[in-house]
């Protein structure tokens, strides 16, 4: 039964599994914070040097409007499988945001021969533990060898700076460089072929990959990066000027997944 608020994992949506669940909450609990501190010279207060965002649990609340004690095992049977695999979850009430999740908890099942129990399951982001935009925010430039593009990312989180940039010079690419906010990625004999594109993306665990190819050939370029390269580029919330060169003229595509802090 389709209650107020909805919640999907990898595009279905939980009441959909049998007309009996009702979705009765949705928790979001807060973020759970890691920050490590040394005491300072003077003996007062002390200074932060370390600061991680660790995970985010998300709990499912919902109920069985059903008195058949086999039937409602039969249902909490569809709810385990559904949670079990994790993936991307969303939330009526966050609108093209999603967070890759993994089920910490599945439902403890007592008094299933009793009507209106409820049932929990608990959903953790450990890779990423921020809501982040399904939709791209970025700019597109054509034919420029080096150059600059503002993104502005109304995420209160910020980004991790992508990019795709295809070469149509006629001529190979060697050495290719992106940044933002004093870091750089850069790629040194990265022997980018006519035709051929340049991505530096994250896959949903949050691991980047540097790739270059086209159709269905592509080979990992992350042996290319420099001493001097960065590993990420992070952009704030707000303008960030991205600076980007080349030795050819490429297309470029410039771009994050807005992230949320809330």
């Amino acid at each position: 039964m389709r209650t107020k608020v909805s919640v999907a994992l990898n595009g279905t949506e939980l009441h959909t599994l049998d007309a009996a669940i009702i979705l009765q909450s949705v928790n979001e609990a807060a973020p759970s914070w890691n920050i490590t501190a040394v005491d300072r010279g003077n003996r007062i207060g002390q200074r932060v040097t370390g600061f991680q965002k660790r995970y985010r649990d998300v709990s499912i609340v919902f109920a069985i409007d059903e008195q058949d004690p086999r039937r409602r095992s039969e249902i909490l049977g569809k709810v385990s499988a559904w949670a079990a695999g994790g993936g991307d979850l969303t939330v009526s009430y966050r609108e093209r945001q999603k967070l890759h999740v993994m089920c910490v908890g599945l439902m403890q099942v007592q008094g299933v021969e009793k009507y209106g129990s409820t049932y929990q399951v608990t959903l953790r982001a450990y890779s990423v533990p921020m809501w982040q935009d399904m939709d791209l925010t970025g700019v597109s430039l054509t034919s420029l060898a080096s150059g600059s593009a503002v993104i502005r990312v109304a995420a209160t989180g910020g980004g991790v700076l992508s990019c795709h940039a295809t070469n149509n010079s006629g001529s190979a690419c060697g050495t290719i460089a992106v940044g933002c906010n004093g870091k750089m990625i850069q790629l040194t004999s990265a022997g980018l072929a006519s035709g051929e594109t340049l991505i530096i993306d994250y896959t949903d665990t949050d691991v980047q990959r540097i790739l270059a190819g086209s159709g269905n050939s592509w080979r990992s370029l992350l042996d290319k990066r420099t001493v001097a390269s960065d590993d990420d580029v992070i952009l704030q919330p707000g303008e960030n000027t991205v600076n980007f060169a080349a030795d050819v003229a490429l297309d470029w595509t410039l771009y994050t997944f807005g992230r949320w802090v809330g």
